[in-house]
């Protein structure tokens, strides 16, 4: 792994960052860390090693500063939860954050609805604002694909009203939706 500072992001920077939001969210409870740019591989934001008391952020994979300041407060969740993934401890951290208005996100692999509602509502809502956006972003490139009509063998592409995610309706024509749903209970007997 080799160093790297765009944008200003070096050692020093990082350093005061981890102490004002350790004083700030944790009123400096946390351990004393080494938090270093760094290039890693993959689709990897960052990284941290409890133990070690090390925290590795790769800047080159984020989109903007801000972005950089909520991997750092990631990290630093698992620094204050130690081992253990992003399990409930770390829900119950994130959660706390949350209610502290503190910019974080990303909770690992969870789908939203993983999370449970009644337990960790602040999370909950933030897992689904990011997967919304992130199917806003898919569908604005191209990578979504186009909503088609669902009845079998017409492949229509529907209307999606401006600023939905999908279209309203299911079928293309009144013709469409009354075969699809006569093949449905069909299927169903």
């Amino acid at each position: 792994m080799k160093p790297i500072f765009p944008e200003g992001w070096t050692i020093r920077r990082f350093q005061r960052l981890y102490d004002r939001y350790n004083n700030l969210y944790w009123n400096g409870e946390l351990p004393r860390c080494i938090v270093a740019p760094l290039i890693l591989s993959g689709r990897v934001l960052g990284m941290c090693d409890p133990p070690r008391k090390r925290i590795v952020i790769d800047i080159g994979v984020h989109k903007n500063p801000s972005d950089v300041r909520s991997t750092l407060l990631h990290e630093m969740v698992h620094i204050a939860v130690g081992r253990g993934g992003h399990g409930e401890r770390f829900l119950l951290e994130v959660e706390r954050l949350l209610e502290k208005k503190a910019n974080i996100a990303g909770f690992g692999p969870r789908h939203p609805k993983r999370i449970p509602r009644c337990r960790f509502p602040l999370c909950r809502e933030a897992a689904e604002k990011r997967l919304a956006s992130q199917l806003r972003e898919c569908i604005r490139s191209g990578a979504y694909g186009d909503p088609v009509c669902q009845r079998p063998g017409c492949r229509h592409i529907l209307e999606t009203p401006k600023g939905r995610l999908f279209p309203r309706a299911r079928f293309c024509s009144s013709h469409c939706r009354k075969l699809g749903r006569k093949l449905e209970r069909t299927r169903k007997k």
